[in-house]
């Protein structure tokens, strides 16, 4: 094994959601504006986390109706709609979710978004999505001088090395590159990868040639 790279940043993102403007102006009223519910920053320059929780219901293989509760609305507002869980959430849900790299959404689990009152508990609002629910491919961000440093192009499928803070070190392959000029280097990982390595919020990881 050879490190190709020097390590960079990687993070563990728990399951959240990307919402349209429609989909906002529907759970809360014409002219919603998430920016006015920023909460903190992401690394991701110009993302954030909103003060904002939505549940989601989906219907499991089995029939039967289930909910994922609490998802952050990440910002800004997105042109799709996008629910991104763990395959161990799937497992539980009993639902087939995809795994799709961000906005490749189409004839993924179809489900139900729901503003819940956060005192009473009650269900205000829903809206049902034809598509939605997916387990995000592992990748990382970065823009053009961090590609061309790192020697990667947009859309190239690379292995990383992940560093444990428990002595579990793993070499994730079939890491995706995406570049943009908006992005700043950082991997991604569910929680599912994040558990595995025993790491939690952040840790390092460097390019590596099997």
């Amino acid at each position: 094994m050879e490190y190709t790279t020097a390590p960079f940043r990687v993070e563990i993102s728990a399951h959240h959601c990307h919402v349209t403007q429609e989909v906002l102006d529907r759970l809360f009223g014409p002219g919603m504006d998430l920016d006015a519910h920023f909460k903190r920053p992401l690394s991701q320059p110009g993302q954030y986390v909103s003060d904002i929780r939505l549940d989601c219901e989906v219907k499991g293989r089995d029939g039967q109706i289930r909910r994922i509760e609490g998802l952050s609305i990440l910002g800004p507002v997105r042109k799709y709609n996008q629910i991104e869980i763990s395959l161990t959430e799937a497992f539980a849900l009993r639902i087939d979710a995809p795994v799709r790299r961000s906005g490749d959404v189409a004839g993924s689990v179809p489900c139900t978004l729901i503003y819940v009152d956060p005192v009473r508990r009650t269900d205000v609002a829903k809206v049902e999505l034809p598509c939605g629910i997916v387990a995000q491919k592992r990748h990382i961000h970065l823009d053009h001088q961090q590609a061309e440093q790192l020697g990667v192009k947009d859309g190239q499928l690379v292995s990383v090395a992940v560093a444990s803070p428990v002595g579990r070190d793993i070499i994730f392959q079939d890491v995706l590159i995406r570049e943009d000029p908006r992005f700043d280097l950082s991997m991604h990982l569910d929680t599912d990868e994040g558990n595995a390595v025993g790491a939690r919020g952040t840790t390092t990881g460097r390019i590596v040639k099997l």
